[in-house]
Formats: C-alpha cells, structure tokens, sequence
C-alpha cells in the first residue's frame, strides 16, 4: 500500500494533468467561434459554467460511481459549485482576458 502522501501527490497530479486537458479542449473548441465574442467576458464566464456543469455531470455522475463509488458519499452539491466556479467561471475569465491580450478590438488599444 502507498504512502497517503504518495497518494495525495499522484491523486493531484492525475487532477491537475486532467484540468489542463479539459481546459484545452475548451480553447480548442472556442476558438471556432467569431474572435470578437471571444473577448467578451460575460460570454466566456457563462461557457465555462457550463463547461464546469457538464464536466461535473460526465466525470463524477457518470464515470465516478463505476470507478470511484466513494466520491459520491460525499456532498454533492459543494461538489457541482467547486467545479462551476473554480473551474468553470475561472476557465472562461481565463480564456477571456487571454483573448483580448492577443485580439485588437475596434475602438481598444491593443493591449501589452
């Protein structure tokens, strides 16, 4: 048996490995979108909610229960909040502001 605190550092590698992968899907897919819209950070914030919600939905409704059942002994709730604003909103705020560092909008300045 591993060490609780081998376990803790691969649990968060595995974790953070895995959030920069759905990150970039979510640029990925993003980009394919007018670049105007992009920058709106309104626009981006209300995408990664969703990306966070659906994210939520796949992984710890749908692949957890089979692979990991003890996930869903704890709350759920705190659970869907951490993954809509923590990663979610912060993920389309992210996309967003990096957006309008690359984009020149009419009537902006390009940004440095």
């Amino acid at each position: 048996r591993a060490p609780a605190a081998t376990t803790a550092l691969i649990g968060i590698t595995v974790h953070f490995i895995l959030a920069a992968l759905y990150g970039a899907i979510f640029g990925a897919v993003n980009v394919l979108v007018p670049a105007r819209t992009r920058a709106s950070y309104g626009r981006e914030i209300a995408l990664g909610i969703i990306a966070g919600g659906v994210l939520w939905v796949v992984n710890l409704q749908g692949v957890a229960p089979e692979l990991y059942p003890w996930f869903l002994t704890l709350p759920q709730l705190p659970q869907l909040v951490l993954h809509l604003v923590f990663f979610g909103a912060a993920l389309g705020a992210a996309f967003a502001a990096r957006e309008r560092r690359w984009l020149v909008l009419p009537g902006h300045e390009q940004a440095t």
